[in-house]
């Protein structure tokens, strides 16, 4: 997502510069991005400061005092930088959270989830201005818990996570039967795409009205196998690990290492 702010601010030609952190830096050089560390930001001038990396909030590392300024404005991507990080107290820090993925940040197409959750400075508007650089579809106001839940179970853990899984594991399946490569992973993913769209589009009644009465009724045979308790019960717990904050405490203490996650879906690339 970093990247493609990025972007979106080179391409409307807007001055900008990027935090080097330990995950990044590489990548700033990469792409011919002005870096800077944390101790070279200032804030005697009005300053938006993105947040898309959890670096700056996971290390608990303390804010530099130039930031403690009702003229910083620290924009969070996601809801969770914001109930995990104790902010400069002069400072404004606001939840801008695209409902998108990085490649689909784009103007008219993305809703926004917002929410102020300090605010010192009510003469500049970082709202108005964020609206005209990213031009959303729509703006909704929820909380950053609220934002934070919806999006760990939305996109970690069905999107990014049993979606594609079953997706792949499906395509794998078929391919073993007998069934050419192009139609298994046509039937497998951008067909996916266009049953999601659907269901977007339409909600569940209009889905289900949509769709033939021979895949409604092979679609809700494979529901009804579905292990809804079992689903349920790891949800509860991730809900739970939200609410006492537990999530929050390491990124890289909750999370599996990266190297490890990109291996496993090397390995499912491999017939």
């Amino acid at each position: 997502m970093g990247i493609a702010i990025a972007e979106i601010l080179k391409n409307k030609q807007i001055a900008f510069k990027v935090v080097k952190t330990n995950n990044n830096a590489n990548k700033i050089k990469q792409l011919g991005y002005d870096g800077l560390t944390i101790d070279q930001l200032e804030g005697s001038k009005p300053i938006i400061v993105f947040l898309c990396y959890p670096d700056l909030v996971t290390t608990k590392q303390k804010w530099i005092s130039s930031l403690n300024s009702n003229k910083v404005f620290f924009v969070c991507l996601t809801g969770w930088p914001i109930i995990n990080r104790t902010w400069p107290k002069k400072s404004n820090v606001l939840m801008y959270a695209p409902k998108a993925i990085a490649s689909k940040l784009k103007s008219k197409k993305c809703l926004i989830a917002f929410n102020f959750h300090q605010k010192t400075n009510s003469k500049i508007k970082p709202l108005a201005e964020l609206n005209k650089i990213f031009k959303p579809k729509k703006i909704i106001e929820v909380t950053p818990l609220e934002e934070t839940k919806s999006d760990l179970l939305s996109e970690q853990v069905l999107l990014c996570g049993w979606a594609p899984l079953i997706a792949l594991l499906t395509y794998k399946k078929l391919i073993k039967s007998g069934i050419t490569k192009e139609l298994a992973w046509e039937e497998c993913t951008r067909e996916a795409g266009y049953i999601f769209e659907t269901l977007a589009n339409l909600g569940p009644k209009g889905f289900s009205e949509k769709i033939s009465p021979l895949a409604l009724r092979g679609g809700y045979k494979a529901i009804k196998k579905f292990p809804v308790d079992d689903w349920s019960k790891m949800i509860d717990k991730m809900y739970s690990e939200i609410d006492n904050e537990n999530i929050f405490k390491s990124t890289d203490k909750s999370l599996p290492p990266e190297s490890e996650a990109q291996k496993f879906w090397e390995d499912l690339s491999h017939e």
